[in-house]
């Protein structure tokens, strides 16, 4: 959870593959991006933003401001839905990004 219109920053350098708003594949996720990473099958998903500030093709920097926490979608708070995968296949992000980022945030799981 979170302040509606936080920052929502990339959690590593990649290339924005989608943008959406309520697309049938993602059903419930509202507004939402998906960022490929350089190592070949690895992605990363924000969903429920109020606003997604990248477009589908943009190359991103880690830790750059890409969308805004919202309540779009099948939601009853203000929050980021946050995923990685690997070729399709969910991963946890505890075991692949640092425990400190760098813009200092200490990953914490829900």
């Amino acid at each position: 959870m979170s302040r509606a219109g936080d920052p929502i920053y990339a959690v590593a350098d990649g290339t924005v593959t989608t943008v959406y708003v309520n697309n049938p594949k993602y059903r419930g996720y509202g507004k939402m991006c998906i960022i490929s990473h350089p190592d070949k099958g690895t992605t990363s998903l924000y969903s429920h933003c109020a606003a997604v500030y990248v477009r589908e093709g943009q190359d991103v920097k880690r830790g750059q401001k890409i969308a805004i926490v919202g309540r779009t979608g099948l939601t009853t708070t203000n929050h980021l839905h946050f995923e990685m995968r690997k070729n399709g296949r969910r991963l946890n992000p505890e075991r692949v990004l640092p425990q400190i980022g760098a813009l200092g945030h200490k990953y914490v799981p829900h």
